[in-house]
């Protein structure tokens, strides 16, 4: 199950849903989007099929690994406060990057504002990665020292 959502993350890091989609998903798929009729039915089936399949795996992954890591923060162990540190890094970027935009299209002397915003957003997010990447990594090897 993890290997399948570490797939559908980097499919949205490299704007996957480009490949059959005519809306960007950081518009977000809402509603609004499914009544909308200018939107084909194909594509409208195809975004249907991947939100339930990636509801479905969330839905998995939470309901196996949520209680085991809630006790492991409850112990402090440093995989999961990583875990939970990343988590509020990627709580933060997400407005960082709507306030780069925002200020971009302001123009004038706030798109360097805008650009700030935007380059931090991005750097969050690099870094939320490479914390999730750290993190599987000391988890896997507390696994195998188990064990042993």
């Amino acid at each position: 199950m993890m290997s399948f959502l570490s797939l559908l993350v980097a499919c949205r890091e490299l704007d996957f849903n480009s490949r059959f989609t005519s809306r960007n998903i950081e518009h977000g798929f809402t509603l609004a989007y499914f009544f909308d009729f200018k939107v084909p039915g194909k594509e409208k089936l195809v975004v249907a099929c991947v939100l339930i399949v990636l509801f479905f795996v969330v839905y998995i992954i939470a309901r196996n690994l949520l209680p085991p890591f809630v006790r492991a923060l409850e112990s402090k162990r440093t995989d999961a406060v990583m875990i939970l540190q990343a988590a509020f890094l990627l709580a933060f970027a997400q407005p960082c990057d709507e306030m780069g935009h925002i200020f971009t299209r302001m123009r004038g002397s706030y798109t360097s504002v805008g650009l700030s915003f935007t380059v931090l957003a991005e750097t969050l997010e690099l870094g939320v990665s490479l914390l999730f990447v750290v993190a599987f990594f000391l988890w896997s090897s507390e696994k195998c020292e188990q064990a042993e």
